[in-house]
């Protein structure tokens, strides 16, 4: 299998197939682009407190972010298991850029995490971990 990068330009959204193609473009149409400022920031959410934490962020009582009605499976975030304790991270970092005496703000956000799957049996009511 064959994966295909794109690098997308933060100004305009704009994609390109390589990174060279970025350069050039970011050179001929944000000439006048200046890159005044970066902040960084990282939220970790661990354990139990962590999985209520981020229940409540996104409103779910679980985190499922992939299901398989075929297979019968759903994946989730882990954060306890009978061999420890996971956590995830959330790592984003802010760009401000002036260009043409306008601000633009640009960002990346970076999240890790322990995922697992589990099987289940009668629309969801019993479940029988993988």
């Amino acid at each position: 299998m064959t994966s295909i990068s794109s690098f997308p330009c933060l100004l305009c959204s704009k994609t390109y197939n390589t990174k060279k193609k970025l350069q050039s473009h970011k050179r001929n149409k944000h000439k006048n682009n200046k890159l005044i400022h970066i902040q960084k920031y990282q939220c970790v959410l661990e354990s139990t407190e962590g999985e209520e934490q981020l229940k409540h962020i996104f409103k779910y009582d679980e985190i499922i972010f992939c299901e398989d009605i075929n297979a019968s499976t759903w994946s989730y975030i882990l954060f306890e298991n009978n061999n420890g304790q996971y956590k995830i991270t959330f790592s984003w970092k802010q760009k401000k850029h002036k260009e043409n005496n306008r601000i633009f703000l640009t960002g990346t956000l970076l999240i890790n995490f322990i995922a697992n799957s589990r099987k289940f049996i009668n629309e969801k009511s019993y479940f029988a971990l993988l």
